[in-house]
């Protein structure tokens, strides 16, 4: 399909994508905030906010390769949502973490969709109906149905009970 954006997009994906294994968290999101575009200004005025939000504490000083998985994503979901554009694209990467930082991430998502437009790309009938005002069901490129979550999610579950391998005529 075509989309037309109108303002900078950019995602929640890969949120450890150009990570440096040797290099330790600090320099990382320096390096990460330079990779979505970022001066080393706008880094230096977020830094303190995204240490903060990764959580890691002394860790924050190691290298990313003494990282857990649950601890490298952590630090990428911080840096990221501090540097987002106006139009944010999400596709099913909400539960990062453990739950403490999952609900972190919620608060944050939910503020974020608050101030920009917000688009979630996802499987999880929980999370549309938590974060969604209104809702695309897709096929093949394909247009099916729009509106209000809960309707669409409906038409979704019909759709796939009935025909079981999704195929919409």
């Amino acid at each position: 399909g075509v989309i037309d954006i109108n303002g900078q997009a950019g995602g929640l994906v890969e949120l450890n994508a150009g990570f440096h294994p040797e290099l330790d968290g600090m320099r990382n999101i320096y390096n990460k905030g330079v990779l979505l575009g970022k001066s080393k200004s706008e880094i230096d005025s977020k830094i303190e906010d995204i240490v903060q939000f990764a959580d890691l504490g002394d860790f924050i000083n190691s290298p990313v390769k003494t990282y857990s998985s649950g601890m490298s994503v952590r630090l990428g979901f911080s840096i990221v949502v501090h540097f987002l554009p106006e139009i944010i694209i999400c596709d099913e990467i909400l539960a990062v973490g453990d739950f403490d930082f999952r609900q972190k991430c919620f608060e944050k998502i939910i503020e974020l969709k608050n101030e920009s437009s917000f688009i979630l790309v996802s499987h999880s009938n929980a999370n549309i109906l938590q974060f969604c005002d209104k809702a695309l069901l897709l096929h093949k490129g394909e247009m099916i149905s729009i509106g209000d979550p809960r309707v669409v999610l409906k038409h979704y579950s019909f759709c796939n009970a009935k025909l079981n391998t999704f195929e919409v005529r």
